[in-house]
């Protein structure tokens, strides 16, 4: 056991002086060394001789410069400050537009600034950016950057522009003539009472009945022939007496008459005699004007027949 410990102690001195002695000597001597070569190297230094300085080639080479006279300073007088009023003055905010590249630099421009001969505008219902720089031959930013616009428009507004309204040739309204439509006039009979001596009533009796013989005329007064139409009289008491006949055709400008007797009945007069006649009260012929047809006349006088 005592000899193993020897072994191990002997192997650890051989590994201190291998490892741990032989390098700090190496390391020691080789510092003494470097120390040494050190000193030789600065005492050589201090050794060598030291260069005189020629301080006259110095100064020979110097070149003379003339002293320069200083300005002297002169006492400005500045101007007394005297309050004066203040200018109001209403300004105008001036909106930006965003900036511009130019060869380099940023260049921005500012809007309001209206071109020369633009005029005011007033914006109308309808009109939008688009169509009224295609209308005055500019840009949307050009009308944009003239009036600081940079919303909607608001119609009846009034904005600068180009003058392009102005040149603007306003063509006159197309009068439309009325065309006149001729209607050829359909030539038509026209059938009226002739009043100047007609009708006439006569009475004739026989006991307390009496009968009423009316004598009547007729005139065409229209362009056309007219055929046969009826005629109704009627008499008094009341419209009650009724006659009928038959009027053949009239000529344009004829006149035709018509003699009409009633039947015996109560007399006519009551106290007066009333005679109503309606030409073509049928209908049956197409006239210019359908609304002369009837006539009535009333005597007074008694007029007896035999």
């Amino acid at each position: 056991m005592s000899s193993l410990t020897e072994e191990n102690q002997e192997n650890m001195l051989k590994w201190v002086i291998r490892y741990v002695m032989i390098p700090v000597s190496l390391a020691v001597i080789t510092g003494l060394f470097a120390i040494e070569v050190i000193d030789r190297e600065i005492a050589s230094r201090n050794q060598a001789p030291q260069a005189e300085v020629d301080y006259g080639a110095i100064f020979a080479t110097m070149t003379a410069v003339a002293p320069q006279p200083q300005p002297e300073a002169t006492a400005t007088r500045l101007p007394s400050s005297t309050p004066t009023e203040e200018a109001s003055l209403e300004t105008t905010p001036v909106v930006e537009a965003p900036g511009v590249n130019v060869a380099g630099s940023q260049v921005t421009a500012v809007c309001g600034q209206v071109p020369a001969g633009w005029r005011l505008y007033t914006v109308q219902s309808g009109n939008t950016l688009f169509s009224l720089a295609r209308q005055s031959g500019t840009t949307i930013g050009a009308i944009q950057q003239a009036n600081c616009l940079y919303s909607q428009l608001m119609a009846y507004s009034q904005i600068w522009l180009p003058p392009f309204f102005a040149s603007v040739i306003i063509e006159p309204l197309v009068t439309v003539t009325p065309t006149i439509t001729v209607t050829e006039e359909v030539a038509l009979p026209d059938l009226i009472n002739d009043t100047r001596d007609w009708p006439t009533a006569l009475l004739s009796c026989e006991g307390t009945v009496c009968a009423t013989t009316v004598n009547l005329a007729v005139t065409n007064a229209g362009t056309a022939v007219s055929n046969s139409f009826d005629v109704l009289v009627r008499l008094d008491p009341e419209q009650s007496v009724v006659i009928t006949g038959v009027m053949d055709g009239l000529a344009p400008g004829q006149t035709g008459t018509l003699t009409l007797t009633s039947p015996f009945t109560v007399s006519c007069y009551d106290p007066d005699c009333t005679v109503c006649i309606s030409v073509d009260n049928r209908g049956a012929i197409t006239e210019s004007d359908e609304g002369n047809n009837q006539h009535c006349t009333t005597f007074t006088d008694f007029v007896g027949g035999g």
